[in-house]
């Protein structure tokens, strides 16, 4: 058996495709570092998280196209429910 806090990766991001840029490490730091402390994003680094996530999902809607998988779960939800 595996402990469960054990890595059998041989590098961060091992698993992943993507790579992630030294600009969106950082942030991501940032923004760590804020939530822990209890403070505010410092604004430039919120507007850089925002940009790459609208970056990335108009990638997504233009590799996948709309993925609407919410209604159908929920109406199967519903649906177990009775």
């Amino acid at each position: 058996m595996i402990p469960v806090d054990s890595c059998l990766c041989i590098d961060d991001n091992f698993s992943m495709l993507t790579e992630i840029t030294p600009t969106a490490n950082d942030d991501l730091r940032a923004v760590n570092e804020a939530f822990l402390a209890g403070r505010p994003v410092d604004p430039e680094v919120a507007r850089r998280v925002r940009e790459r996530g609208a970056e990335i999902r108009q990638r997504m809607l233009a590799e996948q196209g709309l993925l609407d998988i919410g209604v159908s779960l929920l109406r199967q939800a519903r649906e177990a429910g009775h």
